[in-house]
C-alpha cells in the first residue's frame, strides 16, 4: 500500500513538472505571439499615417491646382471682356 501511494505520488510529481513545464511554454509562445501583434499593430499604424500624409499631400497639391485654374479663368474672362469691349467700340 504504502509502495503504491509511492508510485501514485511520484507518478503525480512527474505530470505536475509536465504541466508546470507545458505551463512555461505555452507563456513564452504568447509573450511571443503578443510581440508579434504589438509589431503588426506597429507597422499598420506607420502605414497609416503615410497614407494619410500622402492623402494630405495630394489635396493640398488639389488646393493649389484649383487656385491656378480660378486665376487662369478669370485671366481669360478678363481678356475676353477687354476684346468683347473693344469689338464693341469698332462696331
Amino acid at each position: 500500500m504504502l509502495r503504491q501511494y509511492k508510485a501514485m505520488q511520484e507518478q503525480l510529481l512527474r505530470r505536475i513538472e509536465e504541466l508546470e513545464g507545458d505551463n512555461r511554454g505555452l507563456k513564452a509562445s504568447l509573450e511571443e505571439r503578443d510581440q508579434e501583434i504589438k509589431k503588426l499593430q506597429e507597422g499598420q499604424e506607420a502605414q497609416r499615417k503615410a497614407c494619410d500624409a500622402e492623402v494630405s499631400a495630394y489635396q493640398r497639391k488639389m488646393e493649389d491646382m484649383q487656385v491656378d485654374f480660378t486665376q487662369m479663368l478669370r485671366d481669360t474672362l478678363d481678356k475676353m471682356q477687354v476684346r468683347l469691349s473693344k469689338a464693341q467700340g469698332l462696331a
